[in-house]
Protein backbone atom coordinates (compact mmCIF):
# COMPACT_ATOMS: atom_id res chain seq x y z
CA UNK A 1 0.00 0.00 0.00
CA UNK A 2 2.64 2.30 0.85
CA UNK A 3 4.74 1.78 -2.11
CA UNK A 4 1.04 2.72 -4.52
CA UNK A 5 1.16 5.82 -2.79
CA UNK A 6 4.97 6.95 -3.20
CA UNK A 7 4.56 5.96 -6.69
CA UNK A 8 1.23 7.83 -6.90
CA UNK A 9 2.94 10.89 -5.21
CA UNK A 10 6.00 10.75 -7.33
CA UNK A 11 4.31 10.60 -10.50
CA UNK A 12 2.26 13.90 -9.30
CA UNK A 13 5.46 15.36 -9.06
CA UNK A 14 7.28 14.48 -11.70
CA UNK A 15 4.11 16.23 -13.81
CA UNK A 16 4.01 19.40 -11.50
CA UNK A 17 7.52 20.09 -12.09
CA UNK A 18 7.13 19.49 -15.51
CA UNK A 19 4.38 22.46 -15.81
CA UNK A 20 6.77 24.76 -13.67
CA UNK A 21 9.78 24.40 -15.78
CA UNK A 22 8.40 25.33 -19.06
CA UNK A 23 6.12 27.59 -17.03
CA UNK A 24 9.27 29.62 -15.69
CA UNK A 25 9.64 30.85 -19.86
CA UNK A 26 7.11 33.32 -18.87
CA UNK A 27 8.58 36.56 -18.38
CA UNK A 28 7.45 38.55 -15.19
CA UNK A 29 6.05 41.93 -15.74
CA UNK A 30 2.41 40.36 -16.76
CA UNK A 31 -0.46 42.33 -15.81
CA UNK A 32 -3.53 39.82 -16.45
CA UNK A 33 -2.92 36.14 -16.81
CA UNK A 34 -5.52 33.48 -18.14
CA UNK A 35 -3.99 29.75 -18.13
CA UNK A 36 -6.07 26.38 -19.15
CA UNK A 37 -4.06 23.65 -17.79
CA UNK A 38 -5.23 19.76 -19.12
CA UNK A 39 -6.21 18.79 -15.79
CA UNK A 40 -6.53 14.62 -16.83
CA UNK A 41 -3.68 15.01 -18.48
CA UNK A 42 -0.31 13.10 -17.20
CA UNK A 43 1.31 12.13 -20.15
CA UNK A 44 -0.31 13.43 -22.29
CA UNK A 45 -1.50 17.06 -22.24
CA UNK A 46 -1.95 20.27 -23.98
CA UNK A 47 -1.70 23.43 -22.05
CA UNK A 48 -2.79 27.11 -23.04
CA UNK A 49 -2.38 30.64 -21.20
CA UNK A 50 -2.38 34.30 -22.34
CA UNK A 51 -0.38 36.93 -20.45
CA UNK A 52 -1.27 40.91 -21.16
CA UNK A 53 1.48 42.91 -20.73
CA UNK A 54 1.50 46.89 -19.72
CA UNK A 55 5.41 47.21 -20.75
CA UNK A 56 6.08 45.24 -24.37
CA UNK A 57 10.04 45.70 -23.15
CA UNK A 58 9.68 42.90 -20.86
CA UNK A 59 9.30 39.86 -23.32
CA UNK A 60 11.17 42.04 -26.26
CA UNK A 61 14.23 42.20 -24.44
CA UNK A 62 14.01 38.69 -23.23
CA UNK A 63 16.76 37.11 -24.72
CA UNK A 64 14.84 33.70 -25.36
CA UNK A 65 12.56 35.54 -27.63
CA UNK A 66 13.36 36.14 -31.48
CA UNK A 67 11.73 38.92 -34.31
CA UNK A 68 9.54 37.53 -36.68
CA UNK A 69 10.22 37.66 -39.92
CA UNK A 70 8.19 37.13 -42.92
CA UNK A 71 9.32 33.30 -43.53
CA UNK A 72 9.00 32.55 -39.95
CA UNK A 73 4.97 33.48 -39.34
CA UNK A 74 4.22 30.56 -41.17
CA UNK A 75 5.89 27.69 -38.65
CA UNK A 76 4.19 29.92 -35.84
CA UNK A 77 0.97 29.42 -37.66
CA UNK A 78 1.23 25.12 -38.40
CA UNK A 79 2.11 25.17 -34.44
CA UNK A 80 -0.94 27.18 -33.46
CA UNK A 81 -2.78 25.28 -36.48
CA UNK A 82 -1.78 21.77 -34.71
CA UNK A 83 -2.57 22.73 -30.99
CA UNK A 84 -6.06 23.44 -32.23
CA UNK A 85 -6.48 19.96 -33.45
CA UNK A 86 -4.98 18.84 -30.14
CA UNK A 87 -7.65 21.04 -28.03
CA UNK A 88 -10.90 19.93 -30.25
CA UNK A 89 -9.63 16.05 -30.12
CA UNK A 90 -9.99 16.34 -25.96
CA UNK A 91 -13.47 19.08 -26.78
CA UNK A 92 -11.57 21.78 -24.84
CA UNK A 93 -12.46 24.41 -27.63
CA UNK A 94 -14.10 26.89 -25.11
CA UNK A 95 -10.71 27.68 -23.46
CA UNK A 96 -9.00 28.23 -26.40
CA UNK A 97 -9.77 31.95 -28.45
CA UNK A 98 -6.34 32.57 -30.39
CA UNK A 99 -7.14 33.57 -34.06
CA UNK A 100 -3.88 33.25 -36.41
CA UNK A 101 -4.77 36.59 -38.08
CA UNK A 102 -2.78 38.52 -35.40
CA UNK A 103 0.69 36.35 -36.36
CA UNK A 104 2.65 39.18 -37.92
CA UNK A 105 5.95 39.76 -39.04
CA UNK A 106 8.43 41.90 -36.39
CA UNK A 107 6.11 40.04 -33.40
CA UNK A 108 7.93 37.72 -31.18
CA UNK A 109 8.09 34.17 -30.65
CA UNK A 110 10.10 30.96 -28.24
CA UNK A 111 9.89 27.64 -30.17
CA UNK A 112 10.88 24.43 -28.08
CA UNK A 113 10.02 21.38 -29.99
CA UNK A 114 10.86 18.23 -30.32
CA UNK A 115 8.14 17.23 -33.13
CA UNK A 116 4.54 18.59 -33.92
CA UNK A 117 3.39 15.94 -31.03
CA UNK A 118 5.73 17.85 -28.74
CA UNK A 119 6.41 21.46 -28.20
CA UNK A 120 6.14 24.47 -26.44
CA UNK A 121 5.30 27.69 -28.36
CA UNK A 122 5.18 31.49 -26.60
CA UNK A 123 3.95 34.25 -29.07
CA UNK A 124 3.78 37.67 -28.12
CA UNK A 125 1.77 40.13 -29.97
CA UNK A 126 3.08 42.85 -30.25
CA UNK A 127 -0.52 44.97 -31.22
CA UNK A 128 -2.24 43.74 -28.24
CA UNK A 129 0.81 42.79 -25.78
CA UNK A 130 -0.62 39.40 -25.34
CA UNK A 131 1.43 36.31 -25.31
CA UNK A 132 0.59 33.37 -25.98
CA UNK A 133 1.76 29.88 -24.24
CA UNK A 134 0.50 26.32 -25.90
CA UNK A 135 2.34 23.52 -24.65
CA UNK A 136 1.44 20.23 -26.40
CA UNK A 137 2.76 16.41 -25.30
CA UNK A 138 1.03 13.93 -27.00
Amino acid sequence: MKKILLATLLGALIVLCSACANQSDIPRGYVQKEEHFDEDGFQDYVDYCKYTYADASKVQNSPQFQKLTQEQVEDIEDYFEKFKEFIEAEKRSDEYDFSPLCINEGDYAYIKSKDFENFTVLFFDTQSNVLYYIHANI
